[in-house]
């Protein structure tokens, strides 16, 4: 179950938001981004089935790396 999906009271507000964040992603892929920054953090990644394509842990090793400077 997806948090709140159930639950939505406004679908075509829902679909939107949606319809923008997938707009967004695609713009970015086009233009070459590869970041990796999880929707919601690691709590993203409770739920994800890809962890062996995943970098995630990328990001964690360098906010790692900068926190003891």
């Amino acid at each position: 179950m997806i948090p709140g999906v159930k639950k939505a009271k406004n679908w075509p507000a829902l679909l939107e938001d949606w319809r923008r964040d997938a707009d967004a992603l695609a713009k970015e892929f086009a233009e070459g981004e590869a970041r990796v920054e999880p929707k919601y953090d690691l709590k993203t990644c409770r739920t994800c089935d890809l962890q062996t394509l995943c970098r995630v842990f990328e990001k964690i090793e360098v906010l790692g790396e900068t926190e003891g400077e």
